[in-house]
């Protein structure tokens, strides 16, 4: 999944679809009381990708398995050949990969502030 993490409001029809790192948790937790076996394999916020100028979002990407039991299936994780991400799990640990509280937006506004003379 594949999903905007945050950017420019954009109500067409509606903008209720901002996903952030407990996101995939909710579903798997969602799922399992529907009767699925689902298992989180990984997710993280991404970093903005702009291009031409064009104002872009940071993207929210989680990896499902339909059954938890396939894991063994799959030893390896995005995680492992991406720079930069933010807020990102990985199935075997609950603790957050280069944790932030602050969207990418925030963070750079933030530093431009710090450094206004």
């Amino acid at each position: 999944m594949n999903v905007p993490s945050n950017g420019l409001f954009h109500q067409y029809p509606v903008d209720c679809w901002r996903f952030y790192p407990d996101s995939g948790h909710a579903l798997v937790t969602w799922a399992k009381r529907n009767g699925y076996r689902p298992l989180l394999l990984e997710s993280f916020t991404d970093v903005k990708n702009v291009n031409d100028g064009e104002l872009s979002f940071n993207d929210f990407v989680a990896v499902f398995l339909k059954d938890a039991a396939t894991i063994e299936q799959f030893p390896e994780r995005i995680l492992d050949s991406v720079e930069g991400f933010t807020n990102g799990y990985v199935n075997d640990k609950r603790e957050l990969l280069n944790r932030s509280n602050y969207t990418e937006d925030q963070q750079k506004i933030a530093y431009l502030l710090s450094n206004q003379k």
